[in-house]
């Protein structure tokens, strides 16, 4: 039986500055940065039974319309650029949000005319079905998976827009498709904060996020991505804004700008 697939947030350089020995004899910054992946990715296969996806999203398709998934670099940090030039063939055609696995099949590379990253059929239903796991690994909890959780409100979160971007995708093979990216996005000047601190700390204490020790002392976590979502949807049956900060929420209160339900992109754009 394979093993569960983890969806790994990482800081190369905090776990860098947790193992400095690992540095020993490199020269260059360039050097160090492979060697200090090559050991990072070492300790995850470990940690995760095999099979890694890491995230390696590029912003700029929002503003340029283009996605090239061969020469896009990854913006979320130094061990997922190295990782996606690694597993590049297996980079998943999605704009703004693809991701790579050490293992083929493990995503689906289909290139679709409506997009959407967090709905039917994309990476983050696939993991969920797999029974897969969040790992952060050095980064600060503060995990993309919420806006999978979100887009499965029946309506949508109120505190969110769906909007329409429509562009190119070019595959691995050079070949153009048309595209439409369907993104739920923040109302302008609006106050929408996470409060991530809360939620990590909630789900350790429902024993659904586990946190580790890599050597007795680098802290990482572990938490069960299906019980994420089973918790969290029913939090937000109780309280739409669950996963907002205070001051969100109190910006909301005071503006009641979802005194007709959810946002709109007419009244903001």
């Amino acid at each position: 039986m394979a093993p569960n697939p983890h969806y790994v947030h990482t800081d190369l350089f905090v776990y860098l500055s947790a193992f400095p020995h690992v540095s020993d004899g490199c020269i260059t910054s360039k050097e160090l940065v492979e060697v200090a992946f090559t050991r990072m990715l070492s300790d995850l296969t470990e940690i995760s039974g095999g099979i890694l996806v890491v995230p390696t999203y590029n912003y700029g398709f929002t503003k340029t319309g283009l996605f090239d998934a061969r020469t896009d670099v990854s913006e979320v940090g130094n061990f997922s650029e190295e990782f996606r030039k690694k597993f590049l063939k297996t980079r998943t055609y999605i704009p703004v949000f693809s991701n790579c696995s050490n293992k083929e099949g493990v995503l689906e590379k289909k290139c679709m005319d409506l997009i959407d990253p967090f709905g039917v059929g994309s990476d983050f239903e696939k993991l969920v079905k797999s029974r897969g796991f969040l790992t952060t690994f050095g980064s600060v909890f503060s995990p993309t998976f919420i806006h999978y959780i979100e887009r499965q409100i029946e309506g949508g979160p109120l505190y969110r827009y769906d909007k329409v971007f429509p562009g190119t995708v070019i595959d691995m093979v050079g070949r153009k498709h048309t595209v439409k990216l369907l993104y739920h996005v923040r109302p302008l000047n609006s106050v929408v904060k996470y409060d991530v601190g809360k939620i990590e700390n909630e789900l350790a204490h429902e024993g659904i996020l586990k946190y580790h020790k890599l050597n007795g002392s680098f802290k990482y976590s572990i938490c069960d991505l299906y019980d994420f979502l089973s918790y969290a949807i029913r939090k937000i049956e109780k309280d739409p804004l669950y996963f907002l900060t205070a001051e969100s929420k109190n910006y909301f209160s005071c503006t009641n700008e979802l005194f007709n339900g959810r946002v709109n992109l007419k009244d903001y754009e």
